[in-house]
Protein backbone atom coordinates (compact mmCIF):
# COMPACT_ATOMS: atom_id res chain seq x y z
CA UNK A 1 0.00 0.00 0.00
CA UNK A 2 2.84 2.50 0.69
CA UNK A 3 4.35 2.21 -2.61
CA UNK A 4 0.81 1.92 -4.67
CA UNK A 5 0.89 5.44 -2.70
CA UNK A 6 3.83 6.79 -3.13
CA UNK A 7 3.42 5.60 -7.07
CA UNK A 8 0.04 7.95 -7.21
CA UNK A 9 1.39 11.04 -5.22
CA UNK A 10 4.61 10.77 -7.50
CA UNK A 11 1.79 11.15 -10.93
CA UNK A 12 -0.16 13.81 -8.70
CA UNK A 13 3.20 16.17 -9.02
CA UNK A 14 4.00 14.76 -4.89
CA UNK A 15 7.38 13.04 -4.87
CA UNK A 16 7.67 11.40 -1.58
CA UNK A 17 10.82 12.20 0.28
CA UNK A 18 11.68 8.78 1.84
CA UNK A 19 9.39 5.81 1.76
CA UNK A 20 9.56 3.38 4.81
CA UNK A 21 8.56 -0.23 4.36
CA UNK A 22 8.35 -2.24 7.99
CA UNK A 23 8.26 -5.96 8.48
CA UNK A 24 7.54 -6.68 4.75
CA UNK A 25 8.79 -9.23 2.25
CA UNK A 26 7.75 -9.38 -1.87
CA UNK A 27 8.70 -13.28 -2.03
CA UNK A 28 8.57 -12.56 -5.58
CA UNK A 29 9.17 -9.88 -8.49
CA UNK A 30 6.64 -12.00 -10.60
CA UNK A 31 3.33 -10.21 -10.55
CA UNK A 32 1.41 -13.43 -11.13
CA UNK A 33 3.20 -15.18 -7.64
CA UNK A 34 2.88 -11.68 -6.05
CA UNK A 35 -1.05 -11.47 -6.75
CA UNK A 36 -1.31 -15.39 -5.60
CA UNK A 37 0.21 -15.45 -2.44
CA UNK A 38 -0.73 -15.82 1.05
CA UNK A 39 -2.57 -17.81 3.91
CA UNK A 40 -6.06 -18.64 1.89
CA UNK A 41 -7.75 -20.72 4.49
CA UNK A 42 -9.26 -19.45 7.88
CA UNK A 43 -6.93 -22.27 9.57
CA UNK A 44 -3.97 -21.30 7.54
CA UNK A 45 -4.43 -17.69 8.75
CA UNK A 46 -5.29 -18.08 12.02
CA UNK A 47 -1.86 -20.28 12.46
CA UNK A 48 0.01 -17.34 10.56
CA UNK A 49 -1.28 -14.65 13.11
CA UNK A 50 -0.98 -17.23 16.08
CA UNK A 51 2.59 -17.71 14.71
CA UNK A 52 3.90 -14.19 14.22
CA UNK A 53 2.10 -11.60 16.29
CA UNK A 54 2.09 -10.87 19.64
CA UNK A 55 -0.94 -9.23 19.88
CA UNK A 56 -2.52 -9.72 22.71
CA UNK A 57 -6.30 -11.43 23.34
CA UNK A 58 -6.05 -13.32 20.15
CA UNK A 59 -5.83 -16.66 22.10
CA UNK A 60 -9.12 -16.13 23.65
CA UNK A 61 -10.74 -14.68 20.53
CA UNK A 62 -14.00 -16.47 20.31
CA UNK A 63 -15.02 -18.91 16.55
CA UNK A 64 -17.01 -16.31 15.34
CA UNK A 65 -14.52 -13.53 16.06
CA UNK A 66 -11.78 -15.52 14.26
CA UNK A 67 -14.01 -15.97 11.08
CA UNK A 68 -14.00 -12.15 11.37
CA UNK A 69 -10.52 -11.42 11.63
CA UNK A 70 -9.65 -14.22 8.72
CA UNK A 71 -12.20 -12.36 6.28
CA UNK A 72 -10.82 -8.87 7.07
CA UNK A 73 -6.91 -10.37 6.91
CA UNK A 74 -7.67 -11.67 3.55
CA UNK A 75 -9.14 -8.81 2.09
CA UNK A 76 -5.96 -6.69 3.23
CA UNK A 77 -3.69 -9.08 2.44
CA UNK A 78 -5.42 -9.40 -1.46
CA UNK A 79 -5.77 -5.76 -1.73
CA UNK A 80 -2.39 -5.39 -0.85
CA UNK A 81 -0.55 -7.79 -2.74
CA UNK A 82 -2.80 -6.53 -5.82
CA UNK A 83 -1.33 -3.07 -5.77
CA UNK A 84 1.88 -4.07 -5.69
CA UNK A 85 1.37 -6.69 -8.65
CA UNK A 86 -0.28 -3.73 -10.51
CA UNK A 87 2.61 -2.03 -10.11
CA UNK A 88 5.28 -4.73 -10.90
CA UNK A 89 3.17 -5.14 -13.91
CA UNK A 90 3.30 -1.49 -14.96
CA UNK A 91 7.05 -1.45 -14.46
CA UNK A 92 6.90 1.69 -11.97
CA UNK A 93 10.24 2.09 -10.11
CA UNK A 94 10.27 4.41 -6.60
CA UNK A 95 13.01 7.20 -7.96
CA UNK A 96 13.25 7.92 -3.84
CA UNK A 97 14.91 6.65 -0.97
CA UNK A 98 13.45 4.00 1.27
CA UNK A 99 14.34 1.65 3.89
CA UNK A 100 12.71 -1.60 5.12
CA UNK A 101 12.64 -2.09 9.16
CA UNK A 102 12.54 -5.35 9.79
CA UNK A 103 13.33 -7.14 13.37
CA UNK A 104 15.78 -9.53 14.04
CA UNK A 105 13.24 -12.03 15.61
CA UNK A 106 10.63 -11.23 12.80
CA UNK A 107 9.83 -14.67 11.70
CA UNK A 108 8.16 -14.04 8.55
CA UNK A 109 11.52 -12.55 7.64
CA UNK A 110 13.63 -15.29 9.41
CA UNK A 111 12.84 -17.24 6.08
CA UNK A 112 14.37 -15.38 3.50
CA UNK A 113 17.82 -14.75 3.65
CA UNK A 114 18.10 -11.29 1.89
CA UNK A 115 14.58 -9.61 2.61
CA UNK A 116 15.62 -6.57 0.39
CA UNK A 117 16.84 -8.64 -2.54
CA UNK A 118 13.04 -8.69 -4.18
CA UNK A 119 11.93 -5.28 -3.36
CA UNK A 120 14.85 -3.49 -5.41
CA UNK A 121 13.07 -3.94 -8.24
CA UNK A 122 10.59 -1.49 -7.17
CA UNK A 123 13.26 0.31 -4.88
CA UNK A 124 16.39 0.49 -6.37
CA UNK A 125 17.72 2.52 -3.58
CA UNK A 126 16.58 0.55 -0.35
CA UNK A 127 18.62 0.34 2.85
CA UNK A 128 17.76 -2.81 5.46
CA UNK A 129 17.39 -1.65 8.54
CA UNK A 130 17.86 -4.54 11.00
CA UNK A 131 16.32 -3.68 14.41
CA UNK A 132 17.35 -5.76 17.62
CA UNK A 133 14.12 -7.88 18.34
CA UNK A 134 10.51 -6.62 17.92
CA UNK A 135 8.88 -8.89 15.91
CA UNK A 136 7.26 -8.80 13.35
CA UNK A 137 4.90 -5.89 14.22
CA UNK A 138 7.39 -3.06 14.38
CA UNK A 139 4.62 -0.22 15.13
CA UNK A 140 3.35 -1.69 17.76
CA UNK A 141 6.35 -3.30 19.37
CA UNK A 142 8.68 -0.42 18.54
CA UNK A 143 7.11 2.51 17.88
CA UNK A 144 9.39 5.08 18.94
CA UNK A 145 12.48 3.41 17.18
CA UNK A 146 10.40 3.98 14.00
CA UNK A 147 9.27 7.34 14.49
CA UNK A 148 13.18 8.20 14.94
CA UNK A 149 14.54 6.86 11.88
CA UNK A 150 11.56 8.43 9.95
CA UNK A 151 13.14 12.20 12.02
CA UNK A 152 16.01 10.93 10.48
CA UNK A 153 15.39 10.44 7.12
CA UNK A 154 13.51 13.70 7.09
CA UNK A 155 16.30 15.60 8.47
CA UNK A 156 14.42 16.35 12.08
Amino acid sequence: VALATAARLGRDGHPVQHLFLVGSVLGSSDPQQVASAGPRSDAEIRDFLARVTRLDGLADLPEEGWADLAAAFRYDVTCARELCADLLRTGWVLDRPATLLIGSDDPVIAAEPDPGRTWSVLAPDLEVALLDGGGHYLNTTRPHELADRLDQALGR
